[in-house]
């Protein structure tokens, strides 16, 4: 009896641990749709506000910063990292300290990592800007980010079961921006040598630069060139052989040709404007992409970028930017996606030229659902706008009539030169395998049999990139990934989350308080660190509000409490430490998700320490308070005020100092 008793119950907890996984990856796949940014009617508008960033941060620094005050920064920066120095993380890769280490020093507590589970084991990062496979070594990877510099890995086999191991490379490099802390824009090897590096900073849309680097040693050590005159970013880079080299900029195109010591400006048009692309066809033969305000444009050169030509584009209106994409497989052939101002989309077809880049022509997508921009499941009849901001783009190397775009919401693959069109991933997994919205960058294995992409959420490896059957799950439900087909795994210990703000406590309460964080980032939500009573180094961070994540807080006596928020003063509360999703905490705030009279990056203050329950955030002409942390909110006097508010502070002794 006794053995069958226990049978009895080893099936019994066999049923509750087989109940409990399949919670958790059910958890996963609905968290990941029913975030506040993913559902309801404005989901399309709301899950990642590019162009609020932009207005915001133009509207924050009044205007665009100068090459001046972007050098005077930097110097600024290289003072106070040589100051503190001796608690940060040393030059090649001197080891972070161990935690709980006696001897004070800054320790990466990540985000590198989310919750996973067998069937949704997708982990995500910050934006890449540039993926560079190296030339003769198939599982050494570099990889560029927006905000967090570069990173190397020497393990990235795509049939590897365990984890990408990834250092930072630039964290001491010398460069007029704060260590560890790089804005990149572009990053390139040298055909000459797989082991030559060109690094440019600025990315396009978000925290300028200044500079472009070299390294002769795979990243190791870095030397810095001349040459860029006022360019603050740079998008593309192009080295034709051991000594020129072409680097696109938001200041025209710049040329080198003493291997990237020193740069002149191109003669013509290039000389100024922003230059989104520069290809090559042949060793002299190039086409590349320039946008003005009056629109976008291409030309080419015949003698490897000493001149250039416009070119005649017929069938495609209003242009502006354009990614352009050339194949090894042709030498007259090249393709381009071209964003559409008047609608503010991309058009739905490719712009082809057969002669080299001198005439271009506009081959239209067919309508056919789950054609381009046409995709099945929730919110996909369009290419979900954001089209000066969105490029994911590939040519296949041995194959010039093969070619993948990604805009905001899906990757898409032709096979016959834009004739025919399929849908290949969701940007929530709805109908199509997940992939994070906003496609950026590409490049292709060495061999051309695997496609690395990058989005807003970091690195993802296309594997099977001619896979057939493509996985739908037809139903309105979550479809399980397929690493084999698409593997979004190998974020994991990246640290390159764009954050915004930073939620902290000494709360006594729970046990585990002070070891708790929420952070709001970029297009990744609000997430809060997940503990288990100790300084643990897991780097694992869930999302709890979607979208862009802003101001947040954690209560300063009650680790249970947070607060989150979402664009335009949409405020979010957790009353279980971010156990769930944060729920809607907006009562009394009549401007919340109004983008006209409230602000798109919103902040939330603690007050003083005597009214631990009090905290402050603001509209566009008012400042709020809550007593209750955020259950609901009364507008204060504003007196005589007028104007704008960009921020809300109060003092932590006393009581009525409250600034804005």
């Amino acid at each position: 009896m006794r053995h069958r008793r226990s049978a009895t119950l080893l099936s019994l907890l066999a049923l509750m641990l087989a109940g409990s996984v399949q919670a958790q990856e059910l958890n996963l796949g609905a968290r990941r749709r029913e975030l506040p940014a993913r559902k309801g009617p404005n989901a399309l508008s709301g899950h990642d506000r590019a162009d609020g960033r932009r207005d915001w941060n133009l509207y924050w620094f009044g205007g665009r910063p100068t090459p001046d005050y972007l050098d005077q920064k930097g110097r600024i920066g290289q003072a106070e990292g040589r100051r503190w120095a001796h608690t940060l993380p040393g030059p090649a890769g001197r080891p972070l300290p161990a935690m709980g280490a006696s001897t004070p020093a800054w320790v990466n507590l990540g985000p590198t990592a989310n919750s996973t589970s067998p069937t949704y084991p997708d982990i995500d990062n910050g934006r890449p800007v540039a993926i560079v496979p190296h030339p003769t070594q198939p599982h050494t990877l570099f990889l560029a980010t927006s905000g967090g510099g570069v990173f190397k890995c020497t393990n990235a086999n795509p049939a590897l079961d365990g984890d990408w191991v990834w250092t930072a490379i630039t964290d001491a490099l010398p460069t007029t921006g704060a260590t560890g802390n790089l804005s990149v824009g572009a990053l390139a090897v040298s055909p000459a040598d797989p082991e030559t590096l060109f690094l440019g900073l600025g990315d396009a849309f978000d925290a300028e630069g200044r500079g472009l680097y070299k390294s002769t040693d795979g990243g190791t050590t870095w030397t810095a060139a001349t040459g860029m005159g006022n360019a603050t970013r740079i998008a593309s880079i192009l080295p034709l052989d051991a000594n020129r080299i072409l680097v696109g900029t938001n200041a025209g195109l710049k040329i080198s040709t003493d291997g990237g010591a020193t740069f002149t400006s191109a003669s013509g048009d290039l000389a100024s404007g922003q230059i989104w692309t520069v290809k090559r066809l042949s060793a002299t033969r190039l086409v590349a992409s320039r946008e003005i305000d009056a629109g976008g444009s291409i030309y080419y050169s015949a003698d490897a970028g000493a001149t250039w030509t416009a070119a005649t584009i017929t069938g495609a209106t209003s242009l502006g930017r354009m990614t352009l994409g050339t194949s090894a497989s042709s030498t007259t052939v090249a393709w381009g996606m071209c964003e559409n101002k008047a609608t503010s989309t991309i058009h739905r077809g490719l712009l082809k030229t057969a002669d080299g880049g001198a005439t271009w022509n506009f081959v239209a997508a067919p309508t056919v659902v789950g054609g381009l921009f046409q995709g099945e499941g929730n919110q996909m009849t369009s290419d979900g706008s954001q089209s000066w901001y969105n490029h994911g783009f590939a040519v296949d190397p041995n194959d010039v009539n093969k070619v993948f775009m990604g805009s905001n919401l899906a990757l898409y693959r032709t096979t016959d030169g834009g004739a025919n069109w399929t849908q290949l991933t969701h940007w929530y997994g709805h109908r199509r395998v997940y992939a994070h919205a906003d496609f950026h960058c590409s490049a292709w294995s060495t061999d051309g049999s695997i496609l690395f992409i990058g989005n807003d959420g970091g690195l993802m490896v296309v594997r099977d990139p001619y896979r057939t059957a493509i996985p739908d799950d037809g139903a309105n439900s979550y479809t399980a990934s397929v690493v084999e087909f698409i593997d979004n795994r190998r974020n994991k210990g990246l640290a390159s989350h764009l954050i915004y703000n930073i939620g902290s406590t000494i709360a006594a309460t729970p046990a585990d308080s002070r070891h708790r964080i929420t952070l709001g980032m970029q297009d990744n939500g609000t997430r809060v660190r997940q503990v288990d009573g100790t300084l643990d180094g897991s780097g694992i961070f869930d999302d709890r509000i979607g979208g862009d994540g802003f101001g947040t807080v954690i209560h300063p006596e009650d680790g249970n409490l947070m607060l989150g928020s979402l664009y335009y003063t949409s405020i979010y509360k957790s009353t279980d430490g971010g156990t769930d999703d944060f729920l809607s905490s907006s009562s009394g705030i009549a401007e919340a998700g109004n983008s006209g009279s409230a602000p798109f990056a919103p902040k939330i203050a603690l007050g003083a320490a005597s009214e631990p329950n009090t905290v402050y955030t603001f509209v566009n002409t008012k400042v709020y308070k809550s007593t209750d942390f955020g259950g609901s909110w009364t507008a204060m006097s504003m007196g005589s005020f007028s104007g704008y508010i960009r921020n809300v502070g109060a003092s932590r002794s006393n009581a009525q100092a409250v600034a804005f």
